[in-house]
């Protein structure tokens, strides 16, 4: 079977058969593996970083270690506070004392708020900065036989694919599809 796609002036635009829905969702399946594969591979290698010898997990220093990806957030809320702070010391006011609360409820109203500190609630991104954290990179540079720069560069590119096809973005291109299922061979051989 096929359709017809007719534009507004009621013109031809195209004729789409059931072979071009067959490949464009292969296609969009075959992406979805590569990058469940890839960041599949990232989560298990970071929680491989967590186990002792023994074969003992340490959940406690995951949480740390997601917390210090997040630090960025209390250094900014920090300065947030001190800016307050310095604003009511500047203007004459009768109200002196800072309001904790009321300054947390402002600070809110910037949208940056603290996120989780679940492992399976991270983003791809900050399983990157987990993964490429200069604390724990002595750990994986015999895995990956790679500098941290270049793994850091080559999941972000992996993260920016993924994206652009989560959010519709239009479509990837091949060199963009070859990157994805070479990055998936890759780390998993790294495993």
């Amino acid at each position: 079977g096929y359709a017809l796609v007719i534009g507004s002036e009621g013109e031809l635009i195209s004729i789409v058969t059931s072979s071009d829905i067959l490949e464009f969702f292969q296609t969009r399946t075959v992406d979805s593996l590569y990058l469940e594969d890839v960041e599949s591979s990232v989560k298990e290698l970071i929680l491989h970083c967590f186990v002792d010898d023994k074969g003992a997990f340490h959940q406690t220093e995951l949480v740390n270690a997601i917390e210090e990806i997040h630090s960025s957030i209390n250094s900014i809320k920090k300065k947030y506070y001190k800016a307050v702070g310095s604003y009511l010391s500047m203007v004459k006011s009768s109200e002196k004392k800072v309001d904790s609360q009321a300054i947390e409820r402002s600070f809110q109203k910037m949208g940056i708020t603290s996120r989780k500190t679940r492992f399976e609630e991270l983003s791809f991104n900050e399983y990157i900065q987990l993964l490429t954290s200069i604390k724990r990179w002595a750990f994986y540079k015999d895995i990956f036989h790679a500098s941290r720069e270049s793994v850091q560069n080559r999941l972000e590119g992996v993260r920016d694919i993924r994206n652009q096809l989560a959010h519709y973005r239009g479509e990837i291109t091949i060199i963009q599809r070859k990157q994805l299922k070479r990055t998936s061979e890759w780390i998993s051989r790294c495993l």
